[in-house]
């Protein structure tokens, strides 16, 4: 279709909408400039009429506004209409345009908010984190040392400051710079490894096992190192113990046995006077009687060790017999006198007969071997109260003060150079302990160097009789 066709098809459509647009006080030529301009450039791309007609609107529109706003002779007031029209569809645009801003700045203010209340909580919850695994780093009895790929600490629990407080027992060199030398391990092998450590201090040689690890930084590389070091003295000390024990064992095994058998083998190859028999069967009866002593210790050991209670057979009988068997036992060719003071006379009591027979050899057999130069022991039980309170005081070598905390702990033996030419196991006062207990007991102890040891224990008159927080009656020592 020609262009001139189109035009004036639509030349009424196009009139109308100047009209409705202020047109009618346009001159003539530019009007129809106007319509001819808008027709040309709208009709050749348009053929929909509805969007013909916007279009043409649109087009027509700008043209006539853009003819008052130059046009000298505007009459007042022509452009108010088109003005608001156009001024309300762009305040409308601009108003819309504007809300969804705000409806756009609302939603990322309520995402800043969720976003600012989860780092708060993230926050909060790393802060409590941080401080648990701090409390429970710091209160560990195990040392914790961290250091940075530099050696610089970064780490140091209670344990570990202590620890480093120390010095080594190589050459009193800093326990760092012992220390030290297992992170340089880790940086050069780049791996896991243990060390023993031994460390002096203010009262004795500490020794401590060290499990020392590389940190990896989030690339790999290692960027530092962190050891946990165990004090393991005890375990150390109990390893020593137990192999003095061993040797101990067999030397106080050999011991009974070699007169047992050297008696009993004269005895059974020669022929000889009553008075020798009586004599050395009297020191077999002793020697085995000490035998069976060391094998009741041995065999209340091994049940504690493996966990087991020791169980009492419980009975009534006079415990002044106890005590005259057991003193009449160790009153044969020694050097010491024991002598049982205040001697109550008969004292019933319920309790396992054995079992205190047992607690009172060991008190003086101990007494007998710990005063190699003779004297007197006394031995001397009461009646108190709902108890009997048994005391047995040597003139011996004594217990130095720092020992006694100890001394009835299993195996435990007084480093004293004296003390290590005695036959001994380090059970005995461990077992006399338990078994006094076992009845509701307590046992202590007194001694002072060069003067000798006093062991004071109670032992209810009834099981289950004695009264709470009774205190055993002291012996004034003779």
């Amino acid at each position: 279709m020609e262009k001139k066709d189109i035009m004036q098809d639509h030349m009424e459509l196009v009139k109308k909408i100047c009209l409705e647009m202020g047109g009618n006080d346009i001159p003539f030529d530019i009007f129809t400039e106007i319509v001819m301009t808008a027709v040309s450039d709208v009709c050749e791309k348009y053929g929909d009429s509805q969007t013909l007609e916007s279009e043409l609107r649109k087009k027509v529109g700008e043209k006539i506004k853009d003819y008052y706003l130059h046009n000298e002779k505007n009459p007042a007031g022509k452009l108010n209409g088109l003005d608001e029209r156009i001024f309300l569809e762009k305040l409308r645009t601009q108003a819309l345009n504007a809300f969804e801003t705000i409806d756009f700045y609302e939603k990322m203010k309520e995402k800043e908010n969720m976003l600012k209340a989860a780092l708060r909580k993230a926050n909060q919850d790393l802060k409590i984190q941080k401080a648990r695994m701090e409390s429970t780093v710091q209160s560990m009895e195990d040392a914790v040392i961290a250091v940075d790929r530099e050696g610089e600490t970064v780490l140091l629990n209670n344990s570990g400051k202590d620890l480093l407080s120390r010095e080594s027992g190589e050459g009193a060199k800093p326990a760092r710079s012992s220390i030290m030398k297992g992170f340089d391990e880790v940086f050069e092998h780049k791996r896991t490894t243990r060390k023993e450590f031994t460390f002096g201090g203010s009262t004795r040689e500490r020794h401590f096992a060290g499990v020392f690890a590389p940190i990896a930084a989030a690339n790999g590389a290692i960027a530092g190192s962190v050891a946990v070091l165990r004090d393991i003295t005890e375990i150390k000390e109990l390893d020593r113990m137990k192999s003095e024990f061993l040797n101990m064992v067999s030397h106080e095994l050999r011991t009974p046995l070699t007169p047992i058998m050297t008696y009993g083998e004269i005895m059974s190859t020669r022929e000889l006077e009553p008075d020798k028999v009586k004599k050395y069967a009297s020191i077999i009866c002793r020697e085995t009687h000490r035998l069976s002593a060391l094998i009741a210790d041995l065999l209340d050991l091994a049940r504690l060790e493996a966990g087991k209670k020791l169980e009492l057979d419980v009975q009534e009988f006079d415990y002044k017999d106890v005590v005259e068997d057991s003193v009449e036992l160790f009153s044969g060719p020694t050097a010491q006198r024991i002598n049982v003071i205040n001697n109550p006379g008969p004292v019933v009591i319920e309790a396992d007969k054995s079992k205190l027979t047992q607690v009172i050899s060991n008190l003086l057999s101990n007494a007998v071997k710990y005063s190699p130069g003779g004297g007197e022991i006394n031995l001397e039980f009461r009646v108190k109260d709902n108890s009997v309170l048994t005391s047995v005081r040597d003139r011996g070598i004594g217990i130095p003060k720092e020992d006694i905390p100890y001394i009835f702990d299993k195996f435990y033996r007084v480093k004293d150079e004296t003390v290590n030419k005695i036959a001994g196991t380090g059970i005995g006062l461990s077992i006399v302990k338990h078994i006094v207990e076992l009845h509701g007991g307590s046992i202590e102890v007194k001694s002072e160097i060069g003067k000798g040891s006093e062991f004071i224990f109670s032992i209810p008159l009834k099981q289950g009789g004695k009264k709470n927080g009774e205190k055993e009656k002291e012996f004034v020592n003779s």
